[in-house]
């Protein structure tokens, strides 16, 4: 049996399972988190993160199956997700910084030169694409993501497509970043937003995109047993 009923953000009808009134939760429309209420009436419909794993399993979703249940990722495992990446990019990014040290002999961090920007920015964000787009591709993930089991997705559970994840979620936030002082103040904004309850950054909005990991529904029980009171 689940438990149904409607988010106070977005009023679409939530429903879930192992979970009982008290226990916060995690509208799949809007992404809000929610506490189940007192009011909740248990019903025979199946939570939607069921339906769509079951059809993502028969499509042959890399990385999905049918017996997992969607949780957003946490703050630390994107963060160290993030490192893991920058760690991957540093011996491609590196000889460009060199080449500019000893070009510039040391001045190259004047953000009113574009040309120093675009030399590491440019030939950086087609690596980064470059060695990501297959993983993103098949799984919605980075490798610094696959490293954390974590994944991107769409804001209702499917599958984030390549052509999303790159032009809507990396693109836009890559290139405002060139841009001299407001570029920076942006991109600490885009990092600040995932300190809202539903963990969204910025570039996540822009793309309506959200970083989920996944539990499988036999340790979610077993999870909601432990803090279950004891008779």
């Amino acid at each position: 049996m689940s438990l149904g009923f409607y988010c106070p953000r977005c009023g679409k009808q939530v429903l879930v399972q192992y979970l009982r009134p008290g226990d916060e939760a995690l509208c799949r429309s809007c992404g809000e988190r929610v506490v189940v209420p007192e009011s909740a009436s248990e019903t025979d419909a199946r939570p939607e993160y069921e339906l769509k794993a079951l059809q993502r399993s028969t499509q042959g979703w890399v990385g999905q199956s049918s017996g997992e249940v969607e949780e957003l990722a946490s703050r630390l495992s994107r963060l160290i997700a993030a490192l893991v990446d920058g760690l991957i990019m540093m011996p491609f990014v590196l000889p460009l910084y060199l080449i500019l040290l000893m070009r510039y002999q040391g001045s190259i961090f004047d953000a009113s030169d574009t040309y120093r920007i675009m030399w590491i920015g440019i030939p950086s964000l087609i690596f980064y694409i470059g060695i990501n787009s297959y993983f993103w591709a098949t799984r919605g993930q980075s490798i610094g993501k696959m490293a954390l089991g974590i994944r991107i997705v769409q804001i209702d559970g499917t599958k984030a497509t390549l052509g999303r994840i790159v032009g809507l979620r990396v693109l836009p936030m890559e290139l405002i970043g060139w841009i001299p002082v407001i570029g920076g103040f942006l991109s600490l904004v885009d990092v600040l937003f995932i300190f809202r309850a539903n963990k969204r950054c910025l570039h996540d909005e822009i793309a309506r995109t959200k970083v989920i990991r996944c539990i499988r529904d036999s340790e979610r029980r077993v999870e909601w047993q432990s803090d279950a009171p004891r008779s």
